[in-house]
């Protein structure tokens, strides 16, 4: 998961403008904090 991720950041990074970079940048870092989040909860759950 994580390197198909980083795999299209790569992509889209060379199709964007700095600061579209950057909003995307965090886009997937909260994507990230929410699937570790969610793995955590069905762990519990489980």
């Amino acid at each position: 998961m994580k390197r198909l991720q980083h795999f299209s950041y790569r992509h889209y990074a060379s199709t964007m403008p700095f600061h579209s970079i950057i909003l995307y940048q965090k886009l997937i870092h909260q994507a990230d904090e929410a699937s570790v989040q969610l793995l955590h909860n069905i762990r519990i759950l489980q």
